[in-house]
């Protein structure tokens, strides 16, 4: 006999009984587990969503990890064609997993006014609509939406959190590239996160890492600080006016085992 499981955190050890009933008797075996594999990303299955993922589960540069269950990102749920019809994707069982299996609280939006339909995760989670757009470096000129979404990332009722543009790829990438990037995730990681997108099904295979190289990344990599951390923190703060407050209310919600 088997069974699929699916959604289980990454380096999480699972503890199970299998019992079996004949007539009035019944056996069960001892208690048993197994460990997941720790390399990240944890994806996500739900039905109907593409390219969703855990953005936890990376290791940071102080040993620890960014805490998973807690921001989640994925394909839009749901579209507005050329015809200006909206299409839904995500079912009935996929807003299920999302809503009472990883328990969402808030849905952040990325898109813009033209490509936005509205929630459908139900009233009880809070939509906000930060549209963003692609000129530039996506950094100055989305300084008001990218404020916006770390001052929600820095409200602990809004958690869990799940965030998405069109395809979970370009907007989503920046803002989740700022986000690990200021918990410590590496460099390397933080770009093999953003090809991962490459395998969904949104089949978007177009993306290299040149694709971004000359836009947020050199932004970043240019900026005051001796780590891509540091970099982030004082571009946040800087640039795009988040408080110093929220910013280590971050770093500290969000991460989790670290050295010390």
């Amino acid at each position: 006999c088997s069974a699929d499981v699916y959604n289980l955190k990454i380096g999480s050890t699972y503890y199970y009984r299998v019992s079996a009933t004949d007539g009035n008797e019944t056996a069960a075996s001892d208690i048993l587990s197994f460990t997941t594999n720790s390399d990240a990303p944890r994806c996500i299955q739900a039905l109907g969503l593409d390219n969703g993922r855990d953005v936890g589960g990376w290791q940071t540069s102080d040993g620890g990890r960014v805490k998973q269950g807690m921001v989640y990102r994925s394909y839009c749920f749901d579209y507005v064609n050329s015809s200006g019809a909206t299409v839904t994707m995500l079912k009935p069982e996929g807003i299920d997993v999302l809503v009472n299996e990883l328990g969402i609280k808030t849905e952040v939006d990325l898109r813009g006014e033209s490509e936005k339909t509205s929630s459908i995760l139900g009233a009880g989670v809070n939509y906000y609509r930060y549209g963003m757009n692609y000129s530039d470096d996506y950094l100055s000129g989305n300084k008001t939406a990218i404020k916006n979404v770390f001052e929600t990332l820095a409200d602990p009722d809004n958690y869990p959190i799940t965030m998405h543009c069109q395809a979970g790829a370009d907007r989503t990438g920046a803002v989740i590239y700022l986000l690990n990037g200021l918990l410590g995730v590496s460099k390397d990681d933080l770009l093999r996160d953003y090809l991962i997108t490459n395998f969904s099904p949104c089949d978007q295979s177009y993306r290299t890492v040149e694709t971004i190289a000359n836009r947020y990344v050199k932004t970043l990599d240019e900026y005051e600080g001796n780590t891509l951390s540091d970099k982030i923190y004082n571009y946040l703060h800087n640039e795009i006016g988040i408080s110093t407050n929220d910013l280590d209310f971050i770093k500290g919600y969000l991460t989790e085992g670290a050295e010390g």
